[in-house]
């Protein structure tokens, strides 16, 4: 059975890929971030966002396709939860 997690809290963005595993986890503790990402990276200088990650493999040594759409289906559907909570208007 796919049961998926969804994790709220501080995601680091930057424009670098992260290779090494310990480096990860030692930039984690000290920046108390739970992830780490680089497609969304600078967007929030241009445009006031949130960014909704779906998340298939945890360093980029170690990518995993296989799970690239079970990760893309699950941030789409938090997405759709999110937005269900706001009342559309013509602004």
């Amino acid at each position: 059975m796919q049961c998926p997690d969804i994790f709220i809290g501080r995601i680091a963005s930057g424009d670098t890929v992260m290779k090494s595993g310990e480096r990860r986890d030692q930039l984690a503790k000290q920046q108390c971030v739970i992830a780490f990402e680089m497609e969304g990276a600078g967007i929030w200088d241009g445009v006031p966002c949130v960014i909704i990650k779906g998340i298939c493999d945890y360093i980029d040594s170690h990518k995993n396709k296989k799970w690239q759409p079970f990760a893309a289906a699950t941030a789409a559907s938090v997405m759709k939860a999110i937005l269900g909570r706001y009342a559309p208007t013509d602004v």
